[in-house]
C-alpha cells in the first residue's frame, strides 16, 4: 500500500460493534477512521469529509443501511464511494440483489473475521491508490 492516507467512514448503531471496529482498523496504517452511529449522520460526515470507503451496517433503526447508500447515490460528491455492507443476514438472494443495487461493493458478514476485513480493505484501498 502506498503513503497515500485513507479514510474510512464505519457506520454502526451499537458502539460495541463501532469499538470493536476501531480496533481491528487501527492496524491498518495510513487510515484515518470516521465513525457514525446512525444512517443519519453518516450521510452529514460523508457531506463534510472526502471519504475513501465505507463499512456500513446493514440492520438500523430508523434509516437501514440500504436507505443509507441509496441516499449516497444521490449526489455527485458520494456517489462513487465504495460500501462494504456488514450484516448478521447474508442468506436471501433478494437481500444480496437488493444491496448491490444500493451500492454496495462487497458484504461482510458479522461475526467479522479480522483478517478478512483487513485483507478487503487493503484491496480497495490498493485499486484507489495512483500508480
Amino acid at each position: 500500500m502506498s503513503d497515500r492516507r485513507h479514510t474510512l467512514l464505519i457506520v454502526d448503531d451499537n458502539q460495541n460493534n463501532l469499538f470493536s471496529l476501531r480496533m481491528v482498523l487501527k492496524r491498518l496504517p495510513n487510515c484515518r477512521i470516521l465513525e457514525a452511529d446512525s444512517g443519519r449522520k453518516a450521510l452529514e460526515i460523508l457531506l463534510e469529509e472526502t471519504v475513501d470507503l465505507v463499512l456500513l451496517d446493514v440492520q438500523m433503526p430508523d434509516m437501514n443501511g440500504f436507505e443509507t447508500a441509496q441516499h449516497m447515490q444521490m449526489t455527485n460528491k458520494t456517489r462513487g464511494i465504495p460500501v462494504i455492507f456488514i450484516t448478521a443476514v447474508f442468506d436471501s438472494g433478494e437481500f444480496i440483489r437488493h444491496g448491490y443495487r444500493a451500492g454496495a461493493v462487497d458484504y461482510i458478514t458479522k461475526p467479522i473475521d479480522d483478517n478478512t476485513l483487513i485483507n478487503r480493505l487493503n484491496h480497495y484501498f490498493r485499486k484507489t491508490d495512483p500508480d
